[in-house]
């Protein structure tokens, strides 16, 4: 399996950064936005966090609903999705960016405190 396919694309990386997530990771984007490397490195630029990471985030404690993730096929193709029963479902390729983009959606609409999140 390679690095990409576990961590969160820029872009929702980006998004939880501006809307106040800035809980350690163990993996960050470089200066180019592009590469990726370990968080300890000097030149990350931003966290990018991977599925587990993002687990631990949505984990019930923070959500009084049950979360779940299941892997289906979709026009023969493999997506992945996350949600909490009665609420949203996120779809994306990568389960990494499916929790993230509910992650994001949580945030947006109140359901999550980021202060919380970032402990």
């Amino acid at each position: 399996m390679n690095l990409k396919d576990i961590i969160c694309d820029f872009e929702y990386a980006d998004r939880l950064a501006e809307l106040g997530i800035s809980r350690e990771s163990l993996f960050g984007f470089c200066n180019d936005k592009r590469s990726v490397s370990f968080a300890h490195k000097p030149h990350v630029s931003l966290n990018s966090y991977t599925v587990a990471e993002l687990g631990e985030m949505l984990a019930s404690e923070h959500i009084d609903n049950y979360l779940y993730c299941d892997l289906f096929t979709e026009k023969e193709e493999h997506f992945y999705s996350c949600g909490y029963e009665g609420t949203v479902v996120c779809r994306d390729k990568k389960e990494a960016n499916a929790r993230a983009k509910l992650l994001i959606w949580l945030i947006e609409n109140d359901h999550v405190n980021v202060e919380e999140l970032n402990k």
